[in-house]
């Protein structure tokens, strides 16, 4: 990028050649390009784009054409959302949002895009906002990814509580409608023989569904994306997003036999491009209802054929072999204990996974992981006690030597004597919905690293911007003070060789140094204020007025003024920044007094509730020049003048130190005016202050 914006032929856009680029311009675009964070900087009233490498890949093919272009024509889909936080920006006031939905047009379609992002005004050396400091995190993957491992989670959770293939279907649609960013609408079919699928469960059931291209599905088991889904809808459901889906895909359900008994027609959003992801995510839904229908007709054929088992020392024998013949099918790992836990029958699938004798004693403590024996056993003895169903969870080895996730459900078999003579019962992998949980946690941790580094990113640039004042400031004092010195010795030597022109000229210079080092000392005071260390301590404010009128007494005297104030309380704050506060606001009471009648300046002190807490209200009111009512907040803004300089000297600091040194003791200052009447500024401040 920095080759590209040094070959750029800037003389074509809004903000000119790079030989008239302002040295505001110059400092940001440095900070700019030496940065490995995505920053951008708007310039001008147009808005002018720049950019870093690592911001390049956010505007998607409109880079590098974006390069120089306004923010209008490069935004023009977004214009609406960012342009409010622009004009709030160049007013003076920093901006930004966290995890801002963005629908960008970067890919030739309307995507679904999130960012976090700062807007930083970038002030010129005539002290105003003259671009914007743009700094940008996307974080679209993060929010897309943690969205659909919580749908996964919440399906297998809600899914594998349900006691029937109804309640699955039903819970469901519930889930699906209340999450449809990513699966706009779906359709469930069963599949029996020949016939024609038959619709079972839909969340958009008031939409007609054609015949769909299943022929491949069912011969080779695997999903089918569909590019253009209208063909086979007869209007096509608009749920989450403002656009109507143009894909879909077929996904097949799976038996525990392999056989697939059916199929998942499902949406895709038409904010997100269709990839592997998206694939793998559409099929472990498809996996997690296909997992909970298993395992209610699994169960259900168990529980019919041990309740038959109980009916009869002959219909005992053939409910047995009947029943073992069944479970030979079935792909969990199906078990029949006697009511102390001893295995009598195992299914071959237990022999294939776990490649052990399941008779021998030492078989549980092979196959379990260790640190869910414990779990197993008490699960165990709590069944055996109470006689309720045997549930738990737990990692088997694999004769690979590899861990999986199972979930264990013994029934326990009454005799006619109601006491429990044997435990059937079933390991149904449950490993992927395990994993969709740890998905879920590692987003989690992700997230706490990615706030974690931005913060830490965030304050880096807070000090190298404060830094970045500080030496600014300070590295110009010296100058201004060798134009004042020498323009002093000028007037001393040759004061009386200079004619009228000379001198007023000379005057002109002395004063320009003057305003420009007490700017300097303004920018120092203003930037230092952030990182202000000092002890909260109790403030008598009579006293604090009594040090001001005695450090502005020649001034008061010059102008034969008025200082009245009612009696102060005590309130706990920084002691030199409340000091400044009124310093400040009684000086530019006395600077900007009429010349026709003495100043004459009230404090009125009143105790007010403001959020059921105790704040002291102070009143500083004064017969000065006043100023409009339109300008209450503007007044506030670093370097903002209402007069000529000419006229009242300043730095246009007092007020935005002000400002900052009443929000540091988290209260509140606003000010009124009236041209003909003076101005009114009201400091509320917390009597008991809590340092944060």
């Amino acid at each position: 990028m920095s080759e590209r914006i040094r070959h750029f032929n800037w003389s074509a856009t809004s903000i000119g050649a790079v030989s008239s680029w302002k040295q505001s311009l110059r400092s940001a675009l440095s900070i700019c390009l030496s940065s490995n964070f995505p920053i951008a900087i708007y310039w001008g009233k147009d808005l002018c784009l720049l950019y870093n490498d690592a911001w390049s890949p956010i505007p998607g093919n409109k880079h590098p054409w974006a390069l120089g272009r306004p923010a209008k024509e490069v935004w023009p889909e977004i214009w609406n959302d960012i342009e409010p936080q622009f004009a709030k920006a160049f007013s003076g006031e920093p901006g930004g949002s966290k995890d801002a939905l963005l629908p960008m047009q970067r890919h030739g379609y309307t995507e679904e895009c999130y960012f976090d992002f700062t807007f930083t005004p970038v002030y010129g050396e005539d002290g105003k906002v003259d671009g914007i400091f743009n700094a940008v995190i996307e974080t679209t993957y993060r929010l897309i990814n943690e969205r659909r491992a919580g749908l996964l989670q919440k399906l297998s959770r809600k899914l594998s509580a349900a006691t029937s293939v109804e309640e699955v279907f039903k819970k469901m649609n519930s889930i699906l409608k209340a999450n449809s960013a990513d699966i706009p609408f779906c359709f469930i079919y069963r599949l029996s023989g020949e016939k024609k699928p038959q619709l079972v469960a839909a969340t958009s059931p008031e939409t007609q569904v054609k015949e769909l291209p299943i022929q491949d599905l069912i011969k080779n088991g695997s999903s089918k994306h569909l590019p253009d889904v209208q063909q086979y809808l007869d209007k096509v459901p608009v749920n989450f997003w403002p656009e109507s889906p143009s894909e879909a895909i077929l996904v097949p359900l799976r038996a525990s036999n392999g056989i697939i008994p059916g199929f998942l027609f499902a949406g895709l959003s038409a904010r997100r491009k269709f990839d592997r992801e998206y694939l793998l995510f559409i099929e472990q839904v498809a996996g997690i209802i296909s997992s909970s229908l298993n395992s209610i007709h699994s169960m259900e054929e168990e529980r019919a054929r041990a309740e038959v088992i109980s009916t009869s020392r002959k219909i005992l024998e053939e409910s047995e072999k009947h029943f073992r013949n069944l479970t030979q099918a079935l792909p969990q790992l199906v078990w029949v204990t006697d009511s102390a836990g001893k295995q009598e029958y195992v299914t071959e699938r237990w022999k294939e996974y776990t490649g052990l004798d399941p008779y021998d004693n030492e078989t549980w403590s092979l196959m379990i992981h260790p640190d869910d024996t414990d779990t197993l056993a008490k699960a165990w003895n709590y069944s055996r006690q109470s006689g309720t169903p045997y549930k738990a969870e737990a990692r088997l080895k694999g004769k690979d030597g590899k861990f999986r996730w199972f979930h264990v459900h013994g029934e326990p078999i009454w005799s006619e004597k109601k006491e429990i003579s044997k435990w059937v019962g079933a390991f149904t992998d449950i490993h992927e919905q395990k994993s969709a949980e740890e998905l879920l946690r590692h987003s989690e941790e992700k997230l706490e690293f990615l706030v974690k580094k931005r913060t830490e990113q965030l304050e880096r640039s807070n000090e190298d911007l404060q830094q970045f004042a500080h030496v600014a400031s300070h590295d110009l004092k010296e100058p201004i003070r060798k134009i004042k010195i020498f323009s002093g010795l000028l007037q001393e030597e040759f004061n009386s060789v200079f004619n009228d022109n000379a001198k007023l000229y000379l005057s002109k210079i002395q004063s320009a140094t003057e305003r420009m080092l007490l700017m300097m000392e303004g920018v120092l005071r203003y930037a230092a204020l952030d990182g202000y260390q000092q002890a909260l301590d109790k403030i008598d404010l009579n006293e604090t007025i009594r040090s001001v009128e005695t450090d502005l007494e020649i001034v008061i005297q010059k102008r034969k003024a008025i200082l009245q104030w009612d009696a102060l309380p005590e309130i706990q704050g920084y002691p030199v920044l409340i000091y400044q506060l009124f310093y400040n606001l009684i000086s530019n009471a006395l600077k900007f007094s009429r010349t026709e009648i003495p100043p004459h300046i009230r404090i009125i002190y009143e105790k007010v509730v403001i959020e059921s807490k105790e704040f002291a209200q102070f009143r500083i009111i004064d017969n000065g020049i006043g100023f409009d009512p339109e300008y209450a907040e503007r007044i506030f803004h670093s370097f903002a003048r209402l007069n000529a300089k000419e006229d009242y000297e300043g730095t246009g600091l007092g007020l935005a130190l002000c400002k900052k040194i009443v929000a540091r003791h988290q209260g509140f200052l606003t000010a009124s005016g009236d041209p003909s009447l003076g101005a009114e500024f009201v400091v509320e401040l917390p009597i008991n202050h809590v340092e944060i």
